[in-house]
């Protein structure tokens, strides 16, 4: 227990404030947590649960804002009706990689979705190139260390699917390809964030006080 409290403090986040035993479907995994084991059903679940914390709207919102600045893709136009078009096709790409890859392919793969935060206890250097290269390795469902194989297939599958409801000017090999390479950049970002979304909370707090 001493341990889990030394390492919570460590973590930037009050060991009073953060449970020992994780609950299940929060995507990140604090240092000193243990996790709780995820069965197929609760792979599935987990995608849609994760997106109640609110990031899934603020980076479709960035994204559908960032194409309607400069009309890239998907090609809806410029006007009011187009920034609606691209939000909800930039929240059904978001959604569709979850499922893919956190959902589908976690089951068929048996691996864990979750990001398991490395932690204030290691260089800053270690934590970025810790969390940059979690899309190559993914932890298993028995805590082993594996080729990240679940994102790969899994946004490869949603930026496939993009072609269904992207409209004609944005359809084609070239298109999916630079969806999928956006798409894993943007995971990257995501797990640094992730990382390092503790220390950036403890500073908050300590200048608030």
């Amino acid at each position: 227990m001493e341990k889990d409290v030394q390492d919570a403090k460590k973590a930037g986040v009050a060991p009073e404030n953060r449970p020992l035993i994780a609950p299940k479907y929060h995507f990140y995994i604090h240092q000193g947590q243990t996790s709780q084991p995820l069965g197929p059903w609760d792979k599935m679940r987990f995608p849609f649960m994760e997106n109640l914390d609110g990031l899934t709207e603020v980076t479709a919102l960035y994204s559908a804002g960032v194409s309607q600045w400069d009309d890239s893709d998907p090609k809806y136009g410029t006007d009011k009706g187009a920034f609606g078009q691209r939000l909800g096709a930039a929240l059904l790409r978001q959604t569709s990689q979850a499922v893919f890859n956190e959902g589908i392919g976690a089951i068929i793969f048996h691996d864990d979705p979750r990001y398991y935060v490395m932690g204030d206890g290691h260089s800053v250097g270690k934590r970025i190139l810790y969390a940059g290269t979690r899309t190559l390795s993914i932890r298993s469902d028995e805590g082993k260390q594996k080729p990240n194989a679940p994102l790969w297939l899994g946004y490869l599958a949603a930026a496939a699917l993009t072609q269904a409801y992207y409209p004609s000017a944005s359809r084609g090999a070239e298109v999916v390809f630079k969806t999928y390479g956006w798409s894993l950049g943007a995971a990257a970002l995501g797990y640094e964030f992730h990382e390092f979304l503790g220390d950036a909370l403890r500073v908050v707090h300590h200048r608030r006080d």
